[in-house]
């Protein structure tokens, strides 16, 4: 024990020190100040009085009076106020128990995580807080109140007060929905270890059913994480139920190779009768992967399964697969002056049928590059593919030469092929036909790229296209691509994207899509990425999506997202968000205008009793 003061007395007889005037004593980690402190020697036992200031572990507890014990490190503080500085947290009671290190009992107490505790917005008055540091709080008798009305009264209440992961209930969503009726959404987030948490949730939906979830998520290692979704859903109105799983994995074995697993699954109107995301909804197929890929100087390769479900065709015995897959290349591998690549795959595709496809792959390439003006490089190149499928083989040859510059790249190419009847056509290994074209792409300025090829034979010039990515400052970028067709002078295809910002006051982002439909160039293929000689059987679509996240004052922010079917002329999609934040709470609301139904959610989330956003509306307001 070190004791310091402006005055101090020891009586010899009752072995008792009287310090007088900014007293200072510490013991380990411990520090006590106060105007007045009596402290017996033998017994350890010390009583404080004026302005007294407990510290220990960084946080302070202020009283009027003290009694405590040196040894046992139990006492107790008269007209206490305790405040914990990491998560702003204060606390007091008119008496207040030290049992232990860490461990705390007020009486007739008061908390709050406002930063102004003489007038919070919100607070709690409990008969008894029972507060362990870094584990949690629990009273007895609690009053909630909003300024000083109170509003909720619980006989009993526990809440985590950790400075890590937190156990414990947050905040729930409540709404209602035209069709579904009333909604409430709760979630229990359990941190279990260090490693590993999981999120359980109930779904209610008063006129739908019920459902709930689980959301497990691991991080064994820096190199060793993954998380598994599972949900499911009664449906009362259809007697039917609805699941969701996602699970993924990935796994570092060394700085080489890499294990990733993606696992889905869904009831096929899972999404469309359930979910609360646009991105869901919208889901027209999911894909199940799982690959080991193994990464060398030169080479690279792989053993991937991958399984598509098809969310429009509940009929999936119809979608191709493919379980495996094995492929390895060898890439720029130098040889004297040329360039030899290698790739070689395995693949079988197969149906939930009795149909099942084999093919085996080899691509060997040889180029040379070669300098012919200052600014210009010459690549000659010869490609051979040979694709045996399960009973024949098909032979595919390339030829031709790449003119590249810092302007852009002209290639020529000629590729021929045999075509046996009855090719299963997969992928763009198969696809690959006869051709002689010129594709030339021009990019006279690095934002700007101008893409055409011409077919000699047809003597036909596909679709020009003409890609724009401006971003000429952090608050704004703009993109576009575009397709025109010279014969019939018609836009065929447009994709944009629009971003601005102002003063992180206004964020803006405007998108179209627009495809003409019908037969439309293909972009790029195996043998050259700049391609466009093949064209495609695509679907007509033409929408608009808009985001829009407006600050209006230091506490109000709107936000709304919307999708516009231009060719149906109605918007599928509408969503209003409006956020109130005050220091240490906040309310979102969200309105859902859908084509099938209209939902409006609402939660309150205090700052120390809760996740600071739900997910629900975090989507609308953090873009």
């Amino acid at each position: 024990m070190n004791l310091t003061s402006d005055a101090l007395e020891y009586y010899q007889e009752e072995a008792t020190f009287l310090a007088e005037g900014n007293v200072f004593l510490t013991q380990g980690p411990m520090q006590l100040r106060a105007n007045r402190l009596w402290v017996n020697n033998n017994s350890k036992q010390l009583k404080g009085s004026g302005d007294v200031a407990f510290i220990e572990n960084g946080n302070t507890l202020f009283a009027s009076e003290i009694e405590y014990d040196l040894a046992t490190e139990k006492g107790v503080l008269l007209d206490g106020r305790l405040f914990l500085e990491e998560d702003n947290y204060t606390l007091t009671g008119k008496r207040i128990e030290r049992l232990g290190f860490g461990q705390i009992t007020l009486h007739e107490a008061f908390f709050t995580a406002c930063d102004c505790p003489e007038d919070p917005d919100w607070h709690i008055k409990a008969k008894r807080i029972q507060l362990t540091l870094g584990t949690y709080l629990t009273t007895k008798d609690l009053f909630f109140y909003v300024g000083k009305t109170p509003i909720l009264y619980l006989p009993y209440f526990i809440y985590p007060v950790k400075t890590t992961r937190q156990t414990g209930l947050l905040i729930p969503n409540v709404g209602g929905s035209s069709t579904q009726g009333l909604r409430y959404n709760q979630d229990f987030f359990w941190a279990f270890s260090q490693s590993q948490d999981a999120t359980i949730s109930l779904d209610y939906r008063g006129k739908k059913g019920v459902g709930g979830g689980v959301e497990y998520r691991y991080v064994f290692s820096e190199n060793t994480h993954g998380t598994l979704q599972a949900k499911r859903f009664h449906d009362i109105e259809k007697d039917s139920d609805r699941t969701a799983i996602h699970y993924q994995h990935q796994q570092q074995f060394s700085d080489r190779m890499k294990f990733k697993l993606t696992a889905r699954y869904v009831t096929e109107d899972y999404y469309t009768e359930l979910s609360d995301f646009t991105s869901e909804r919208a889901l027209q197929k999911i894909e199940s992967n799982t690959a080991i890929t193994y990464r060398g100087d030169e080479s690279f390769g792989y053993i991937l399964a991958r399984y598509t479900q098809d969310l429009s065709n509940t009929n999936s015995t119809t979608t191709l697969q493919t379980l495996p897959e094995v492929g390895w290349n060898l890439i720029g591998h130098k040889a004297g002056p040329f360039y030899f690549d290698f790739s070689t795959t395995y693949t079988r595709f197969f149906r939930n049928t009795d149909f099942e496809w084999e093919r085996g792959h080899i691509a060997p390439r040889l180029s040379l590059p070669l300098r012919v003006f200052p600014a210009i490089t010459a690549t000659p190149w010869a490609e051979y593919r040979g694709v045996q499928y399960s009973d024949l083989l098909r032979n595919i040859t390339g030829t031709g030469i790449d003119l590249t510059s810092k302007w852009g790249k002209l290639t020529y190419e000629e590729i021929n092929t045999d075509n046996p009847p009855n090719v299963l056509q997969a992928d763009a290994i198969d696809t690959i036909h006869d051709r002689r074209s010129v594709t030339l792409s021009l990019t006279p300025l690095t934002s700007i790229r101008f893409t055409q090829t011409y077919n000699v034979d047809a003597k036909t010039p596909s679709d020009l296209r003409t890609e724009w990515s401006l971003r000429p400052s952090p608050s704004f970028s703009f993109y576009t691509d575009v397709f025109y067709h010279w014969q019939s002078q018609n836009v065929t295809a447009v994709n944009t994207d629009l971003r601005f910002s102002v003063k992180d006051k206004l964020k803006v982002s405007i998108g179209q899509r627009y495809t003409q439909g019908g037969l439309l160039p293909q972009k790029g293929d195996s043998f050259n990425p700049y391609y466009l000689g093949d064209n495609q059987t695509v679907p007509q679509v033409s929408f608009i999506t808009g985001r829009l996240k407006a600050i209006l004052s230091s506490r109000i922010t709107f936000a709304t997202e919307a999708l516009y079917n231009a060719h149906a002329d109605q918007f599928p999609e509408i969503h209003y968000g409006l956020l109130y934040e005050r220091q240490c709470w906040l309310i979102a609301l969200a309105y859902q205008d859908l084509l099938t139904r209209n939902e409006f959610l609402f939660t309150v989330s205090l700052k120390g009793l809760g996740e600071n956003l739900p997910k629900k509306f975090s989507y609308l307001f953090d873009f």
